[in-house]
């Protein structure tokens, strides 16, 4: 029985070790300090994850989209700054996690990630639907 025991502490531990922010450089944080960051910094680069068409759908202002799951993710990010810190975020947290780890990846490092995406987000803070700030080719439209 105690054998037993051990082992699904130890499994626990596996689990929640696994589930764990690793990096330093990437930073999971609320909706309120997502807020808090991008308001005390001057110009700051807000990038939504989602598809074209959901970005239509609402987000957050002054952000840029570059589709997670674009073809040209990695060229899009290109006309960031890697020295200067990125807001990320996605419908929920699953896209913005793999786009963050993809950003440190690619020399960023202070990567900031919106907890529960815009789903978190609109629950306490207004969106947009301003189209004016679509990355396509590296381009602002």
């Amino acid at each position: 029985m105690t054998l037993r025991y051990f082992l699904t502490i130890i499994t626990a531990l596996a689990l929640f070790a696994c589930n764990a922010q690793t990096s330093d450089k990437i930073k999971t944080i609320s909706a309120t300090d997502y807020s808090e960051n991008i308001n005390n910094n001057k110009n700051p680069q807000i990038i939504d994850v989602r598809t074209p068409n959901e970005y239509s759908t609402g987000h957050i202002k002054n952000a840029k989209n570059i589709d997670w799951l674009g073809d040209d993710f990695e060229e899009q990010t290109k006309v960031l700054d890697v020295k200067k810190p990125v807001y990320v975020y996605c419908k929920s947290g699953n896209r913005s996690s793999k786009a963050a780890k993809k950003l440190e990846e690619l020399g960023f490092t202070q990567i900031y990630e919106l907890r529960g995406g815009i789903l978190e987000w609109s629950s306490t803070y207004p969106t947009t639907n301003a189209s004016t700030t679509v990355i396509e080719n590296g381009d602002k439209e």
